[in-house]
């Protein structure tokens, strides 16, 4: 396995690892290795077995993809997921308004209601 893929995936455990609020010494036992070889695994100085790797997915919980993914392609799956959630919300204030009667328009940062009958605006 070449450097850059043990980079990738020194670097995805150590994130995940912290995600999970977990320490080295904690994901170590959990993996059952040494904290020094598991320090080696995040810095990308060092490949490990494909046993190990199914134990790091066991006590990590992701999927095995989670492992491989670069940098870029994680933060854009990132900023997708945001986006969805917030087109989610603004679908739901909107469909609310409608079922009262008012119009939401839902920008980045806020929401404004009006209603048709007294034209009165609210922000929040």
């Amino acid at each position: 396995m070449d450097s850059r893929s043990a980079k990738i995936l020194g670097d995805n455990i150590k994130r995940l690892r912290k995600t999970k609020n977990l320490t080295q010494q904690n994901l170590a036992a959990g993996v059952d290795i040494s904290v020094n070889h598991l320090s080696l695994i995040e810095n990308g100085r060092v490949w490990t077995s494909s046993s190990t790797l199914d134990r790091f997915q066991e006590v990590l919980d992701v999927d095995l993809s989670e492992f491989f993914l670069e940098r870029e392609s994680l933060d854009t799956e990132n900023r997708m997921r945001k986006k969805v959630r917030e087109e989610s919300i603004g679908d739901m204030l909107r469909a609310v308004g409608k079922e009262f009667g008012m119009e939401i328009t839902v920008t980045k940062d806020s929401a404004e209601t009006s209603s048709p009958s007294s034209n009165k605006k609210t922000t929040g």
